[in-house]
């Protein structure tokens, strides 16, 4: 990446693509491709799916390695959706969610543990090495204990998707791969170009409810630096950004299944099922996706 170009990898070589703004919004990724795919195609997705539906259906016990809101939600998943598994969650922390909103880690732990799931806590796995699978059908973790685990799921591991930025500007990506991002979610020293979502450092929650608010207030400046006769002559508006534990700070769901789950909104914290599925647990936003790409 440069200041006025990017250059992307396509299925015959690369392009240079050229442009007047930038929105870096690339993610984050999962050391597990399960979680977050790296293959490129549809297609090649579909097929990486359909195996590990394959591989699920015949395993009898699977280990979920990572005790945040994607962990809980794939345990939870496991048990509803293949009830013949033998599902563990393990995670570091002596609390499940130990991000999430005050009431969410106990919430949790009760409900997996009324699914089906086993649940062990400041105990994390050491073997098979992060991001690999067991080769003897074992996981075993830091506190001695061995498990009998066909699949590892590892819900842990993630990292922001910067690798290309730093390879230009080092010095504006954290060691924890986070871009330094000035008042106006731009990055730092860089007037025409954006950061969005999981890459920002700023002191929000990495969710996708956060990159909901970068959004209108990326496009509302792109809009001003466009009608201003220079992009020092443009009026932007500071972000404000959603700090944890205040205000839409507070917003959060995680899916316990596809009927329920837990909800923090601004004004408390619910673990009432029927709020969770209509927000999010039926179709996990996907209609919203849609409609908001023009599908719907």
């Amino acid at each position: 990446m440069s200041a006025r170009s990017v250059v992307v990898d396509t299925s015959t070589g690369s392009e240079v693509i050229a442009f007047d703004y930038a929105v870096v919004a690339t993610g984050s990724r999962y050391v597990d491709p399960l979680i977050k795919a790296e293959v490129a195609g549809e297609g090649a997705r579909r097929a990486q799916i359909v195996a590990a539906h394959q591989h699920l259906k015949t395993a009898r016990n699977v280990v979920v390695a990572g005790g945040g809101p994607v962990g809980v939600e794939i345990a939870a998943e496991l048990r509803e959706s293949f009830p013949h598994l033998s599902v563990t969650l393990m995670h570091g922390a002596g609390q499940l969610l130990e991000n999430a909103p005050t009431k969410f880690g106990d919430w949790a732990l009760d409900k997996l543990i009324a699914m089906g799931a086993n649940v062990l806590l400041d105990d994390p796995v050491v073997q098979p090495a992060i991001g690999t699978q067991p080769a003897d059908g074992k996981a075993r973790t830091r506190g001695g204990k061995v498990l009998d685990a066909d699949l590892v799921i590892w819900a842990a591991g993630t990292r922001p998707n910067t690798g290309f930025v730093a390879a230009s500007w080092p010095q504006l990506v954290q060691d924890d791969g986070l871009l330094m991002t000035d008042a106006y979610l731009r990055l730092q020293g860089h007037a025409d170009i954006f950061v969005a979502g999981d890459v920002t450092n700023l002191p929000e929650g990495r969710l996708a409810i956060t990159a909901s608010f970068h959004v209108p207030a990326i496009v509302a400046n792109i809009k001003a630096m466009l009608a201003a006769a220079t992009t020092d002559a443009a009026r932007l508006k500071p972000y404000a950004p959603r700090l944890p534990g205040k205000g839409m700070g507070k917003m959060m769901i995680v899916t316990l299944g596809r009927r329920g789950g837990l909800t923090s909104l601004p004004f408390g914290q619910f673990r009432a099922d029927f709020l969770a599925r209509k927000i999010k647990s039926e179709n996990m936003f996907v209609n919203q996706y849609r409609k908001d790409v023009g599908l719907l």
